[in-house]
């Protein structure tokens, strides 16, 4: 006689359950986004622009008890948050983060993680331009003079060297201190700097 194997039991595979799938959250969301903006040669003051205000915007929905998972934010949570960084800081303050904000949300579109943006139809606020107050010619001079009081020779020319470029062309603080030697041309009495956003 013929030996008789058992019957192995089939395996019983359970229901697929979309609710039961984790959805990304905004922090999560942001890790990554973080390294596209590196990867696309963000300055690192723009990369820690925009983790700040998602990190505002994480800490926001937490507080206020509103979804944090990427899909379910809609424009009315967006636009309280917006409203809520008005409130607590400037204008200026509260159209950067919201640049930031919706750059992100822009980025997940293109990801395929959103079909649309919750942003898409969203103005920034309205930053009023405020005139900076020019600095006048006695004041000018009075800076100067302070230049040339230092304790040796080669400080005083060297801080005289950087205000008289300061009040003559107005660069950046942090364009003139990323200068070398080889940006300054002596005999064409020029000298070029790195603008905003470049990198050498």
């Amino acid at each position: 006689m013929q030996e008789q194997k058992a019957a192995v039991p089939a395996i019983t595979r359970p229901e697929f359950d979309p609710t039961q799938l984790v959805e990304p959250t905004v922090a999560q969301m942001a890790v990554s986004f973080r390294r596209d903006l590196e990867w696309r040669h963000k300055s690192p003051a723009t990369v820690r622009t925009y983790m700040d205000a998602i990190r505002c915007l994480d800490e926001f929905l937490t507080e206020k008890g509103m979804p944090k998972g990427v899909s379910r934010l809609s424009r009315e949570h967006l636009e309280a948050f917006v409203a809520d960084q008005l409130e607590r800081h400037s204008a200026n303050t509260a159209k950067l983060r919201f640049a930031a904000c919706k750059a992100m949300f822009t980025w997940l579109v293109e990801e395929g993680e959103l079909e649309r943006s919750p942003m898409e139809r969203m103005t920034p606020p309205t930053v009023m331009v405020i005139p900076v107050r020019v600095v006048d010619t006695p004041d000018l001079k009075k800076l100067l003079a302070a230049c040339g009081e230092g304790p040796d020779e080669f400080s005083n020319r060297r801080d005289t060297a950087i205000t008289r470029l300061l009040i003559a062309r107005g660069p950046r603080v942090g364009e003139l201190v990323s200068m070398t030697t080889e940006d300054v041309d002596l005999d064409h009495r020029m000298f070029s700097v790195v603008g905003k956003g470049a990198g050498r």
